[in-house]
């Protein structure tokens, strides 16, 4: 739709463009060295402006959603298999459940968009619900977390229409990942042929009793015994692996890491 914006938007090119044509025409008529030199940096910043205001200006397939932010620590990765985390850029894991902070922990996260470099600061203190950040265009973002002014993560991600939630907004959790694969155990999950026959949809759940979130996962088989695909990673604990078909015959599966 027409708006006074994108009219200022065209004018200002306009302009830009002719005093790029002047300024040509005054670098082939000028003949002392300092006029030629101020009519060349003149060029400059008005090509540079042209060209700026074209890389900022949205283009069609630019979409806006509200962003909601969760921070959690994990204890369950998936690493090196087909599924991956949907937001974060050049992804090679996802975390299947996570745990929360302590209630009352304060967390600052700034918010870089990576196109315009512009940042906003903002401070998440609901642990268990997260923050709606606001209304943000489709693109790519760095995102620093702090907790008492103490860098504890850094993502990059990228919200597109790809991974829109079901109900029209961006969904984030960050996971500081700070000493996890330190304390972590390698463990490969694999089920026995009798298993196999008896499950429909490769969709399971694995959780703890420490665990707040855990999420739905599919895997791909390796195997005919049912090894799962990826590395899996648990910090030491007792987990619990289910399929996520509630009427699936198959028994819950009880591991004991570390």
């Amino acid at each position: 739709m027409f708006n006074l914006i994108l009219l200022e938007n065209i004018l200002s090119n306009i302009a830009e463009i002719i005093l790029s044509i002047a300024t040509i025409v005054g670098i082939l008529k000028f003949e002392k060295i300092w006029q030629k030199f101020l009519s060349i940096v003149i060029l400059l910043i008005a090509l540079s402006s042209v060209g700026l205001g074209f890389y900022l200006k949205s283009d069609n397939n630019t979409i806006a959603a509200n962003l909601h932010i969760s921070v959690y620590r994990p204890l369950v990765i998936n690493q090196d298999g087909t599924y991956v985390d949907k937001y974060l850029e050049d992804a090679d894991y996802r975390v299947l459940c996570a745990a929360t902070y302590p209630l009352g922990t304060k967390f600052t996260l700034i918010i870089t968009n990576m196109k315009t470099l512009e940042k906003n600061e903002y401070v998440i203190s609901d642990v268990y619900g997260g923050k709606d950040i606001g209304l943000f265009d489709s693109g790519r973002y760095k995102l620093e977390l702090y907790e008492n002014a103490e860098l504890l993560q850094t993502d990059y991600i990228v919200l597109s229409s790809k991974n829109l939630e079901n109900d029209g907004k961006w969904d984030y959790s960050i996971y500081t990942m700070d000493g996890f694969y330190s304390a972590a155990i390698p463990k490969q999950i694999i089920l026995n042929e009798a298993t196999c026959k008896i499950i429909d949809t490769w969709a399971f759940t694995i959780y703890t009793e420490s665990a707040y979130v855990y999420q739905i996962f599919d895997t791909d088989i390796v195997d005919g015994i049912g090894t799962f695909e990826g590395k899996f990673y648990f910090l030491p604990g007792r987990y619990f692996l289910n399929n996520a078909v509630t009427s699936s015959k198959m028994e819950e599966i009880i591991m004991d890491i570390g």
